[in-house]
């Protein structure tokens, strides 16, 4: 959950920085529309691209209000989260003695399910394959903020 939580602040952060890419060419656009003359059209499209900016403030704002919020509640509460995952870690790690080994196939459907997270202790980690099959899953879903924390984590373990 806490990847989650870190990936949206970082989703909201690009989010802001794209706004203001959008406000600076507005700001370009006004600049030339100033050098037009008063017309009735030139006012209409002034106050266009005001409104558009003020519309694109307002978002970044609360975005980044948010991202304030989500920062500190991952801040405040990271440990409980992180004892939570580690219970629910050590559930899917090992089970039962008397159960039948998990196939790939099910933790492949137990990974899609995010029962499993897909991180260094997952069984199938290294298994190139598994992973191409997991980011054939999430892209034919287009659950792309799931093939972007797949992609961060293969990147981790070619890091290392």
């Amino acid at each position: 959950m806490l990847t989650h939580l870190r990936q949206t602040v970082e989703i909201l952060k690009g989010r802001v920085q794209k706004n203001l890419d959008i406000i600076h060419k507005n700001e370009r656009i006004v600049k030339k529309l100033l050098e037009e003359p008063v017309s009735n059209e030139r006012s209409q499209k002034l106050e266009e691209k005001y409104q558009e900016n003020k519309k694109l403030l307002t978002e970044n704002n609360d975005s980044i209000k948010l991202q304030l919020q989500l920062t500190k509640f991952i801040d405040t509460y990271k440990n409980e989260f992180e004892e939570i995952e580690d219970e629910q870690f050590k559930k899917t790690e090992a089970p039962e003695e008397t159960e039948a080994p998990l196939t790939r196939e099910d933790v492949f459907r137990l990974t899609i399910n995010k029962e499993i997270q897909f991180d260094e202790h997952h069984p199938y980690y290294e298994d190139e394959e598994f992973f191409n099959d997991l980011m054939e899953h999430f892209s034919s879903i287009e659950d792309y903020e799931m093939c972007g924390f797949l992609l961060d984590n293969k990147k981790k373990l070619h890091d290392s």
